[in-house]
């Protein structure tokens, strides 16, 4: 399973939601462990280069995929890394684009 991190940003955006949107939204969040098996993600681009974003009716949940080393045990020395999903922005797909991205 895949780490699912969140900003400070997306859990505020996230608290802000109606009880309905935030299980539709939690609901991403389990769908987005089981990564690289996750249908309907669409890969950003221009100024959301390298984001993606999943959407969950009007709403878009935007990503980025970090990979980060982890300790390796074996005696060759070699890298180890896995790869964790950074939840970056949740918002209505009318405003989900606007600003800088993180």
């Amino acid at each position: 399973m895949t780490v699912v991190l969140i900003t400070a940003q997306a859990q505020e955006e996230y608290q802000e939601l109606s009880p309905t949107m935030t299980a539709r939204v939690l609901e991403v969040f389990e769908q987005l462990r089981a990564w690289p098996n996750v249908s309907g993600v669409k890969w950003l681009r221009y100024d959301w280069a390298g984001h993606a974003r999943k959407r969950t009716g009007d709403w878009r949940v935007i990503f980025k995929i970090q990979k980060v080393e982890v300790k390796a045990n074996d005696k060759k020395g070699m890298k180890k890394f896995e790869e964790q999903i950074l939840i970056v922005k949740i918002d209505n797909r009318r405003d989900a684009y606007e600003g800088e991205p993180q």
